[in-house]
């Protein structure tokens, strides 16, 4: 029988991504058992890099396509098809359309710019037969509430003389109502889920405006007064005041409106990363799960996903190993593991000594795969590995 092994993986970014991370550890592991299959579990928090791994762990399809951009250009943009069996699953990041990099790049005051390349991805998305979209909302900047990305769909927002309100975060003062009577009907047809930071709200005083931590305390009222604007109007067209609901701040106020006009879910990482991943299915039959993290001091949600993971596995009887570069290797927060090692940076002249390499992180799933193969925590994969051997 072929060896199993759940690889979860979060933390990596700039250098190595958590994709390539989850790679380098699948490679480790086959130079030491080249027939082992290694199921890859990435947690990205909805940003830069988040389609590409979904597609890699999913065995899917990168599709390429064009958006207008922040300002008004063209940009090139894309999309994935997640692999596996169930529902037609598409996966979008909004920093393909409107992400950090981008702005930074560009040198633009994001003040003005729109959303609408994210509404144009949903448009291709639901075009391509999606019956789940996956929307990640995270490593973005602009500021105007996703009021692009609801015009790409057919939604108007409109001030106290029913005129079109004007683009960026300074219109939306502005606007008295949303009309919804031109939305795309495919809307009502998909299921959309967002992942979010769950910490994230519109408005108050952990809220985007306060977030933003501006330097003028008077842009900082005004985009106060602008997101208060925006709930309002959400409110009114959907029922639902979501100007303090969780995840209603991610991506700058565009969660708020995913949830209040598209009908979505606003989803922590954990929670969406379980489902679309199948993490209970790869549990139940994994002979070994190894945690992965690339962050020097875990926090935050992804380190938080991996304690996760840790605990649903050890509930189900795996044994858990825990790779990490923190002193005190991959003791996150709330993480358990039946063993801990060390990934050791590079250590050649010019290296970030903060970075994990790729060859590290093999060297490390190799021990990782010898000491499974060899210790008491995985007495059933020997036997998988090699009928006959004792324990």
């Amino acid at each position: 029988m072929t060896l199993k092994i759940v690889v979860a993986v979060a933390g990596f970014q700039r250098e190595l991504t958590v994709r390539e991370a989850a790679s380098a550890v699948g490679a480790g592991l086959r130079r030491i058992q080249p027939d082992v299959e290694v199921i890859k579990l990435p947690f990205v928090e909805g940003g830069e890099g988040f389609t590409a791994a979904l597609v890699d762990a999913t065995g899917g399809a990168m599709h390429p396509a064009s958006v207008t951009g922040p300002w008004g250009d063209s940009l090139k943009s894309f999309f994935g098809l997640l692999g596996g069996e169930g529902p037609r699953s598409l996966v979008i990041e909004a920093a393909a359309a409107v992400g950090t990099s981008l702005l930074a790049s560009a040198d633009r005051d994001p003040g003005p710019g729109n959303s609408c390349g994210v509404g144009q991805l949903l448009q291709i998305a639901l075009s391509a037969g999606a019956e789940r979209i996956l929307l990640g909302c995270a490593d973005t900047l602009l500021l105007d509430g996703g009021v692009g990305m609801a015009r790409a769909l057919g939604f108007r927002f409109l001030d106290g003389q029913d005129r079109e309100i004007g683009e960026g975060v300074d219109a939306l003062r502005r606007l008295a109502r949303i009309d919804g009577s031109q939305a795309d009907p495919r809307l009502a047809e998909v299921r959309i889920d967002a992942v979010v930071d769950w910490h994230s709200v519109l408005l108050g005083s952990s809220g985007v405006a306060q977030s933003m931590a501006f330097a003028d305390r008077t842009r900082e009222a005004r985009l106060e007064e602008a997101f208060g604007k925006l709930a309002s109007a959400l409110a009114d067209a959907s029922g639902h005041d979501v100007g303090l609901v969780a995840g209603s701040g991610a991506a700058k106020g565009l969660g708020a409106t995913i949830q209040a006009l598209l009908g979505g879910n606003l989803r922590p990482l954990f929670d969406a990363m379980s489902e679309y991943l199948a993490l209970d299915q790869s549990l139940e039959t994994a002979d070994l799960v190894l945690v992965v993290d690339g962050e020097a001091a875990p926090r935050g949600p992804e380190a938080s996903a991996l304690a996760k993971v840790a605990r649903q596995a050890k509930l189900q009887g795996a044994p858990v190993f825990a790779l990490g570069i923190a002193p005190e290797t991959g003791r996150g927060p709330g993480l358990t593991a039946d063993l801990f090692l060390h990934v050791e940076p590079p250590r050649a002249e010019g290296a970030n000594s903060g970075m994990v390499s790729s060859k590290s992180l093999i060297r490390a799933a190799e021990e990782a795969m010898r000491l499974a193969l060899t210790s008491r925590f995985a007495r059933d994969a020997r036997r998988k590995a090699w009928p006959g051997a004792g324990g």
